[in-house]
């Protein structure tokens, strides 16, 4: 707990040049920080629109391997898990889920 600050305070200028360098590309989405909140920037997560980039997520998940630069993609929502098969699911809507438009980008 000494040093938790100094490590949310690194974490966030990593996350704060991952956006100074690819934030303005179209097609590009960093997940957003919301009003009145502040994340420790544990994890940063973009979104990728292929159709306006013209390639696909996991195309730039290779091209940064070959770098030796380490990034996949996010985890599978877990109602789609086979451990959570016939556990009840509520999606945003009755008939769309962000979560289910979000993963099926890798698909």
């Amino acid at each position: 707990m000494e040093v938790l600050d100094e490590r949310v305070k690194a974490r966030r200028a990593v996350f704060n040049r991952y956006v100074q360098a690819l934030g303005d590309i179209e097609g590009v989405q960093f997940m957003p920080e919301w009003e009145g909140t502040m994340s420790n920037s544990w994890l940063t997560t973009l979104t990728i629109y292929q159709q306006m980039l013209g390639v696909t997520p996991m195309d730039i998940i290779n091209a940064l391997a070959e770098e030796n630069i380490e990034a996949c993609p996010v985890w599978k929502p877990l109602h789609l898990q086979l451990v959570f098969n016939g556990v009840t699911y509520y999606p945003h809507q009755e008939s769309w889920s962000v979560f289910d438009e979000l993963f099926a980008i890798w698909l």
